[in-house]
């Protein structure tokens, strides 16, 4: 029987994640006749909805009764089964205790967990080919309340001590263990912006001029 229900429920797409219990004795509430059972199924929240039924269409409660869903209710499920995915990206920035030092974030786009994450560098840098036993780096969960930084190089010959043709990987997963990468080219100098200590530096400038222009007219008066 068991086989049977397997068999029933994988024709919905994607098959959801369920459970199945075969009750033979009701323990006092109701009637179950000898050689029958209760076959129950119950199925677990899903992240990957919308899921089709056999006949191609998909179908949702209302109230007490299964109706069919209407195109812009199906079209809403499809769109929240893609926030509810996991999607990471990077970031660099100057560290915040320390602004000599530039990290590299990994940062969450939407709000799904991405669980079991994989940071690799190729090739690592200067400062990091000391620590390269610890890579790739495991993070057990990163979401957008928990980014995770780390540092790379320093803001004296950063582009030099990071490298010029460095590829980040990052390999997840999501809550339902399906799996996930993103690999692309990362680079310093195209994605830092200048640096600025201190108040603005234009006003500096003109701070300094006002101060020459005096001692001229000191100077020269």
């Amino acid at each position: 029987m068991r086989d049977w229900a397997d068999q029933i429920i994988h024709q919905v797409g994607p098959t959801p994640s369920y459970e199945i219990k075969l009750l033979y004795d009701p323990k006092g509430r109701g009637v179950i006749y000898p050689n029958h059972c209760v076959l129950a199924v119950g199925i677990h929240e899903s992240e990957s909805g919308p899921h089709m039924a056999p006949d191609n269409r998909y179908y949702i409660r209302a109230g007490a009764h299964t109706v069919a869903s209407r195109h812009f209710i199906t079209d809403a499920i499809w769109a929240k089964r893609h926030f509810a995915k996991p999607r990471l990206t990077h970031a660099f920035r100057p560290k915040p205790d320390y602004h000599q030092a530039i990290q590299l974030g990994i940062v969450a786009l939407t709000p799904a967990p991405a669980v079991d994450v994989e940071i690799s560098l190729f090739p690592l840098g200067e400062l990091l080919r000391e620590n390269s036993k610890y890579f790739p780096l495991r993070i057990p969960m990163i979401d957008r309340d928990n980014p995770f930084f780390f540092d790379v190089t320093t803001w004296h010959q950063a582009e030099e001590r990071f490298g010029n043709s460095v590829r980040l990987s990052v390999t997840y997963k999501d809550l339902a263990n399906n799996s996930y990468k993103f690999e692309k080219a990362v680079s310093i100098a195209n994605e830092m912006a200048p640096l600025v200590i201190g108040s603005d530096p234009m006003e500096k400038m003109a701070k300094a001029l006002e101060s020459i222009e005096k001692l001229l007219k000191k100077h020269w008066c």
